[in-house]
């Protein structure tokens, strides 16, 4: 019924149709696009229930592939059971998509993800930029393809990006299109050196 892993947890997940290493491919992951098609989840400790499709990892957790960064403290996941077919990244890749339903195993799809504590979400985009949100909880919808990050009040989560950066009710970071958008924003004052 359920796994417990302890002592340094790493976790690395392929997709079905990821690329060989000589193949000059993009494609979607969990977090966005990656050249490799891989996803690693790297956690002190973590618990996986077989029955409620369910996973938590705990302390020092951090999701990410060749270009998205997550980090928390408590990572969930939560998948559902579905019956029809889900189509593989590469079909998604074909219509220049990103995918909104991801496969964790046959018969199961991955539903969403809440990161708890000191979430940091942070990538670089292949102009260059760096975007950089942080708050204290974060959620994942798959369908929607955003990660929505919120604090406790009176906390405010943040967001940096290459035109400058923004406290607000909430961050929304899109992981399709690659922008942020803050909530009832107002502008970060920059220090002065």
């Amino acid at each position: 019924e359920k796994i417990f892993i302890s002592g340094k947890v790493p976790l690395r997940n392929k997709v079905k149709d990821a690329p060989k290493p000589d193949q000059d491919f993009v494609g979607p992951t969990l977090l966005g696009s990656s050249k490799t098609g891989i996803t690693n989840l790297d956690a002190d400790r973590g618990e996986m229930d077989l029955v409620k499709n369910t996973a938590d990892f705990y302390e020092y957790v951090t999701l990410y592939d060749d270009s998205v960064i997550l980090n928390c403290q408590h990572l969930q996941f939560f998948a559902k059971p579905t019956k029809d077919k889900i189509e593989s990244t590469e079909a998604y890749k074909a219509r220049d998509e990103f995918p909104d339903r991801l496969e964790v195993s046959d018969g199961l799809e991955l539903e969403r993800v809440l990161a708890h504590d000191r979430v940091v979400i942070s990538r670089s985009l292949p102009s260059g930029e760096v975007q950089k949100a942080n708050g204290d909880h974060g959620h994942y919808e798959v369908k929607e393809r955003k990660v929505y990050l919120t604090c406790d009040p009176p906390g405010q989560p943040r967001a940096v990006t290459g035109q400058g950066g923004m406290v607000g009710d909430n961050v929304v970071v899109d992981l399709e299109n690659q922008q942020v958008f803050v909530e009832n924003g107002d502008g970060l004052n920059r220090r002065k050196k």
